[in-house]
């Protein structure tokens, strides 16, 4: 307080200090806390105009948030606290109770109620004002309310009654959030994202995929006690994975699962199938062009040099088939042509002269050119 005497009370309200130095001076009061909100000391000094000094509160509530629980699982109730800095070690004793002040955890096993025996766990380091408490695994009963006491040796010593926690416990999580990002394009790489909430981070849920890929999770607390879980899988579709579905399963600490599915489009340029072919007989050329496309295709034939339309055309959910008849003539290959709205393909196809092969036997290329037309 500086070389001369001073003399100081309080009275309960206002609270006051006096003393009869005249220049300024700076006055300890850590002894004078108290565990309101705010303490206003009204300072009088010789010869000097009355001031109002402001002073922290000797330990103060930060974030104790409403929380959410699923049975079977845990719970991370985040807590802080502060108090004033010391360059002494600080001897710290914390301790959670219940609504009948019955303690639900304690450093010493003995003391805490025998139904959270080796369920609670402090997270926190106190002396890093951290009062964050685990429970473990989270029961009906322990819907709270919770508070947190806290003791600093030689300091202070503080039951935040007023800051109480309860915990709202649900029988089943949150449901999935499934995403795909973009077009699903057959043989490219597509992003597809699985998130959910819980209130467990020292045992985050496990994500599988239905499809193979790489597999990226990350968790990031959001609010009230409650953390966010993303799965990011990249995978590239085949066009088999067409009409099918993408299926995320979530597995929570306790057991409990989820599956959420997302119905797979693949998009993919048209493909010709090597069963397409061209034969001659002795009065027709015959093309079957068979072309698969994730939409209809257009099929076409190059026929020296000329762009000729199908004769007919027929489409089966994803494949087109396009026959072509031409009067026969000295025709070697024969080019089909398939477009798309996702691309396009084209085949060289060589002509078969059946008639060079049944020469002399009319009656069996007949029947061939029936089948085929």
């Amino acid at each position: 307080m500086g070389n001369s005497a001073s003399s100081a009370f309080i009275p309960p309200a206002p609270r006051r200090v006096f003393w009869t130095r005249q220049e300024e001076d700076i006055i300890q009061l850590e002894d004078m806390l108290t565990n309101c909100d705010e303490d206003f000391w009204i300072i009088t000094v010789k010869k000097l105009s009355m001031k109002k000094l402001h002073l922290p509160q000797g330990i103060q509530y930060i974030n104790l948030a409403a929380q959410q629980g699923l049975n079977g699982s845990c719970v991370v109730i985040p807590c802080s606290f502060d108090f004033p800095d010391s360059k002494n070690d600080l001897k710290f004793t914390g301790m959670w109770k219940d609504g009948s002040d019955q303690l639900i955890y304690h450093s010493v096993k003995s003391k805490i109620m025998q139904t959270y025996w080796n369920r609670t766990e402090l997270l926190g380091n106190l002396a890093h004002k951290n009062c964050s408490l685990k429970i473990d695994p989270l029961k009906d009963s322990d819907g709270g309310p919770f508070h947190f006491r806290v003791e600093i040796d030689k300091l202070d010593k503080f039951s935040y009654k007023d800051n109480k926690v309860s915990i709202l416990m649900i029988s089943e999580p949150d449901p999935i959030s499934l995403s795909i990002k973009g077009q699903v394009r057959k043989d490219r790489s597509t992003s597809a994202v699985c998130f959910v909430t819980h209130s467990c981070p020292t045992s985050p849920p496990v994500f599988t995929w239905s499809h193979a890929g790489s597999q990226k999770v990350q968790h990031t607390p959001v609010k009230d006690g409650q953390w966010k879980a993303i799965s990011t899988l990249r995978f590239q579709a085949t066009k088999e994975d067409n009409n099918k579905h993408l299926r995320c399963r979530v597995t929570y600490k306790g057991g409990q699962q989820q599956e959420a599915a997302s119905l797979l489009e693949v998009i993919f340029a048209p493909e010709i199938s090597n069963t397409s072919h061209c034969t001659s007989g002795a009065k027709l050329t015959t093309c079957v062009c068979i072309a698969e496309s994730s939409s209809p295709s257009r099929v076409q034939f190059v026929l020296s040099g000329r762009i000729l339309d199908s004769t007919d055309m027929k489409t089966h959910d994803r494949v087109t088939i396009g026959i072509l008849r031409v009067q026969q003539g000295p025709y070697e290959f024969i080019h089909c042509l398939a477009n798309s709205t996702a691309g396009r393909a084209n085949l060289t196809l060589s002509v078969i002269h059946l008639h060079k092969k049944c020469r002399g036997k009319k009656t069996g290329l007949t029947e061939m050119e029936d089948r085929v037309s």
